[in-house]
């Protein structure tokens, strides 16, 4: 594939669903949660590896796409594709525009944070995700919902914060160049590299909710299994994957910051291990697994540190452990979902011992449910697109009335972005 191609899907992959995620836009598309996910899954299937850069936005701003990358951009869509079935298939389905508008949201920081070649890019949309989230988990919650939302924010704003000051400490010992290659080079010499590691890796297990700062996520577990089907691959791998790429990883020895990552990962794992077994259920199977993964990458993250040799030779497989891993907890949270609908063993404890047969019946029937509404989905749209959608979903917009265009909120929005996006350009 030409390079103007595979730079077209790198920008699309990041900027569609962004721009899908206006009211007035996707309300006159169908569908617009499964067209978001087109332009990087042939990014993924097709283009080449390539970089791309945007002076204008931001102060610069870079993507990138490499062999690496895609296991994580693969697991990705895949777990998009079906938090996006299990969405629609919610009951019921009022405002469903403002759902779509926040997992679209989502959905472009998850790219773009994937795709992003340096820190600055993957700071910005990782915040834009984070705080889209937070807007998914608290949308018509029940008070679980709303406490885990609580919960996520306050250690989302400190995670910021310690990123923000990490960012600053980057750049003057970078000389403003923010590359991944360059920080990671500058950093492992400059004499801040231990405030600027400990911050890191702080901010990024607040995001990841790894053990000790586990509150945010166990609560979020209690949340509605469509939308913590997305628990695996945006908050969990997601912060896992910053931390891997903000890390000067295989560059110098950190030896003592190495070793008590090393401790606190093996606790968190034998913590894990301990209460699963002196506790058995499926539902705190899913919490337990989450926790020894974290634990396990974390551990991994402290041998890179304090053994670059060891990095050298095995941190290729970091990756495909995060794609991995998220694959793995999304479904997890998707079978506990269906049995705690259909089977009720979750809330009843003395119905959990000897379930083995229904919980893997559950995901025999999970997955062929969701494999079977996703193609009636596409059937869908692609009836649509021959009808050259002469029957939008949503009404809601007279495009021959300028006067009510311009009382609704979402003009609004779209009028403040692209303000704002304009002074950002004028200012660079």
């Amino acid at each position: 594939m030409s390079a103007t191609i595979s730079n077209v899907l790198l920008w699309s992959a990041v900027f569609w669903p962004l721009l899908l995620a206006l009211p007035i836009i996707h309300t006159r598309l169908p569908l617009p949660r499964y067209l978001s996910l087109i332009p990087a899954l042939l990014l993924v299937l097709l283009a080449d590896d390539v970089s791309l850069m945007i002076p204008w936005l931001q102060f610069g701003m870079g993507f990138a796409i490499e062999s690496d990358v895609r296991w994580v951009l693969l697991m990705s869509i895949a777990v998009w594709f079906v938090a996006a079935t299990m969405i629609n298939d919610e009951k019921p389905i009022h405002h469903a525009h403002h759902m779509t508008t926040l997992y679209l949201l989502t959905l472009s920081g998850c790219m773009g944070a994937i795709l992003a070649s340096d820190l600055v890019t993957l700071f910005s949309f990782s915040t834009l995700m984070g705080y889209a989230f937070y807007g998914l988990l608290v949308y018509g919650a029940d008070k679980r919902g709303q406490r885990a939302g609580r919960l996520y924010i306050i250690s989302l704003v400190l995670a910021d914060l310690a990123l923000f000051e990490a960012l600053l400490l980057a750049a003057s010992a970078s000389n403003a160049d923010l590359q991944f290659d360059v920080v990671h080079q500058a950093m492992s010499e400059a004499p801040s590299a231990p405030i600027y590691l400990t911050m890191v890796i702080v901010a990024f297990m607040l995001k990841a909710g790894i053990w000790p700062f586990t509150l945010w996520l166990s609560a979020a577990f209690q949340a509605r299994p469509q939308l913590s089907a997305l628990l695996g691959s945006v908050p969990v791998a997601m912060g896992l994957y910053g931390m891997l790429r903000w890390l000067p990883l295989g560059e110098r020895g950190f030896d003592a910051l190495g070793v008590i990552l090393q401790i606190i990962g093996v606790l968190a794992v034998l913590y894990a291990s301990f209460n699963l077994f002196a506790r058995m259920s499926v539902k705190l199977f899913t919490i337990r697994a989450a926790m020894i993964a974290t634990g396990l990458f974390l551990a991994l993250m402290g041998s890179g540190l304090a053994y670059p040799s060891i990095w050298h030779e095995y941190g290729y497989l970091a990756y495909p452990y995060i794609a991995v891993s998220g694959l793995f907890l999304s479904m997890l949270i998707v079978v506990n979902g269906a049995l705690q609908e259909k089977h009720g063993i979750l809330g009843n404890e003395s119905r959990q011992e000897g379930c083995i047969r229904v919980w893997v019946e559950a995901w025999l029937n999970t997955v062929q449910q969701l494999l079977r509404t996703g193609v009636s989905n596409f059937h869908l749209l692609w009836q649509a697109i021959e009808l050259g959608m002469k029957k939008p979903r949503l009404q809601s917009v007279d495009w021959q009335r300028w006067e009510k265009i311009l009382d609704g909120w979402s003009i609004k929005i779209t009028i403040f972005v692209m303000l704002g996006l304009l002074l950002t350009w004028l200012a660079s």
